[in-house]
């Protein structure tokens, strides 16, 4: 009995305010969007291709030259984001930024089984990003006949500017959906709280 009592006294106060839980779930949600009003900016990526093939000497075997060329081509993809390249694109684009940071804006991959290597660079502005893309294959192209044996290196796709592919990250909800949460038990604390009082003064009267 007592207890069916304790569940009819928890529904009428959620009942009667209602009206404070919903106002207060909808201010959290306000006050998240508030914080959270602006996603983070978006970059842009463009990217160049290069063909690169190895010199071979007479005296290769030619039973090994699949396996010499699949290393050669991973020594030169990963030549592309060392210092002697970066630092070469640092100087003729003017930049002030480091080599260590130019690095992270640049990501490579050898396409299929071919001996074409991509270059993808990813910036918070267009014409950045594709600067340092063509930059970064003539930089190449120029300096890896004096690392490694090659027999030629073409830039076979320039960056093009206006071709630029904008990223957009969107905003989450997250702190949206944790300000209605918040909002929602701070309405059911409050409402709970002022039944209680209510009902304690109302109690207070009757023994007076």
């Amino acid at each position: 009995m007592e207890a069916n009592q304790f569940l009819n006294d928890i529904f009428t106060t959620l009942k009667k305010y209602i009206w404070l839980v919903l106002l207060l779930s909808v201010a959290g949600g306000f006050v998240g969007k508030l914080i959270n009003a602006e996603g983070p900016p978006p970059t842009y990526k463009n990217a160049t291709s290069i063909l690169i093939e190895k010199q071979y000497e007479q005296s290769d075997i030619r039973i090994f030259q699949s396996d010499e060329t699949s290393r050669f081509l991973s020594t030169a993809q990963i030549l592309i984001e060392t210092p002697p390249i970066l630092e070469r694109v640092k100087e003729n684009l003017g930049l002030k930024k480091g080599v260590r940071e130019i690095e992270t804006q640049i990501s490579t991959e050898i396409l299929g089984n071919s001996n074409i290597i991509r270059i993808e660079v990813e910036a918070g502005h267009a014409e950045e990003a594709t600067d340092i893309a063509n930059a970064t294959a003539d930089a190449f192209a120029s300096e890896v006949g004096t690392i490694l044996d090659v027999k030629r290196v073409t830039i076979l796709e320039t960056a093009v500017k206006g071709l630029e592919n904008k990223i957009e990250y969107n905003r989450t909800n997250a702190t949206i959906f944790m300000g209605v949460i918040i909002g929602f038990v701070i309405g059911i604390f409050l409402a709970f709280l002022i039944g209680a009082t209510t009902k304690r003064s109302k109690k207070s009267q009757t023994n007076a």
